[in-house]
């Protein structure tokens, strides 16, 4: 498996939901404790993440800005964060990064 960040932004609507339970449909472990950033673990590329996720965005030509980013962590041995993560949130990132 694999270490994916999902990172969006839809405008029109801003209704999720479709696009959270593909994200969630993609891997059995996952976080999302920012608002539009996921990280997932899966045995797809970011290609095809990218294109099971794209019919979830509102508008096929983008004209109204929405916004859909797929990157694999290839080394995700540097990190560091800060704020009020939950102690779930903290320990998937110990877990798996």
């Amino acid at each position: 498996m694999s270490l994916f960040m999902i990172g969006y932004d839809l405008h029109e609507g801003e209704d999720y939901e479709d696009l959270i339970e593909a994200i969630k449909a993609q891997t059995n472990s996952w976080w999302h404790c920012l608002d539009s950033t996921w990280f997932v673990l899966s045995d797809s590329g970011a290609a095809a993440i990218r294109d099971t996720l794209q019919p979830y965005l509102r508008n096929a030509n983008y004209s109204n800005g929405d916004r859909l980013l797929v990157v694999k962590i290839a080394t995700p041995t540097n990190w560091a964060c800060t704020g009020a993560f939950s102690d779930e949130c903290k320990k998937w990132l110990k877990d798996n990064l």
